[in-house]
Parts: C-alpha cells; structure tokens; sequence
C-alpha cells in the first residue's frame, strides 16, 4: 500500500502543481493521455489518466489540476492524519471553515479561494454485528490552482 500526503495548493504525493508535463507524465507510469476542448472555450485542455491520478495542465503544459481517484489499495494523509479518520461531515466542515463560499452539493465540494475539492460517493458498509448501513465515503480528492474551477 503507498501512501500519498496531501498538501493543499502544492499537490498530491509526487506530483505537484506547476510541474512540468513531462516530469509528471514520468511519475505516473503507466497512463491514458486524453485531450478535450472545455464547452465554449477556444483552446484544448491536455490531461493524463492513470490508475489512480487524472492530472490536468495549463496552456504552458504544467500541472494546474490533480485528481486522486480514491484506491483501496492506497492511502491519503491529510494534515498529516490518515483521512480514513475523517468523516465527510468533518472534512466539509473543515474546509467551510477554511473558505465559507466554497461550492457544494450532494456531491462534494470546491474551493477556488484554496483551490480544493472532493466527492463523495454512498456505500453500504457492515458494522462489527454484522448489520449493513449506508455511510458517504470519500471518492475523489482534487488540488488545483486557485480559481481553476472559474477559469474552467
């Protein structure tokens, strides 16, 4: 199992905001690189899929997006404490704290002021006597530039 630190505004494990394509494409491994043209925007937009990273870049072609795909066989840390520790409610209510005006819904959350965000998904979970519950668990963790969520 590896473990990836989360570092808001820098990035997530080896890979970092501001790196270059190449260097990034290197610590993927084995990767998908895909390319689409944003709704009503006049440029394309180069982005690398791997088993558990999808990483966007900018027009220079450095790193303004990282998205970690929630493993089971890996691990994030956050503020340096597993965020398996952390319910939803608390990550939310963490990050509220942080930005007030970030963006949510059922689904997540976004923060442009931190450049921020995170989805949920709901799973069914069994507790130690053996009855199943419903509980939201995190499914995606994003790093991104500040305001990559408006210029997008």
């Amino acid at each position: 199992m590896k473990t990836y630190d989360v570092v808001i505004g820098q990035g997530i494990g080896p890979i970092q905001l501001g790196m270059p394509c190449e260097e990034a494409e290197a610590l993927l491994g084995e990767y998908e690189p895909n390319n689409f043209q944003p709704y009503g925007r006049d440029y394309t937009i180069h982005e690398d899929i791997s088993e558990n990273f999808i990483v966007s870049y900018d027009k220079a072609q450095k790193v303004n997006f990282i998205c970690f795909t929630n493993s089971e066989n890996d691990a994030l840390t956050l503020d340096g404490e597993p965020l398996s520790e952390w319910s939803c409610y608390e990550l939310f209510m963490k990050f509220h704290e942080l930005d007030p005006d970030m963006e949510f819904d059922s689904g997540g959350f976004t923060s442009d002021a931190l450049g921020f965000g995170m989805t949920f998904r709901s799973e069914t979970l069994t507790d130690e006597n053996g009855r199943a519950y419903n509980c939201d668990v995190v499914d995606t963790l994003q790093v991104a530039t500040k305001n990559y969520w408006k210029e997008y």
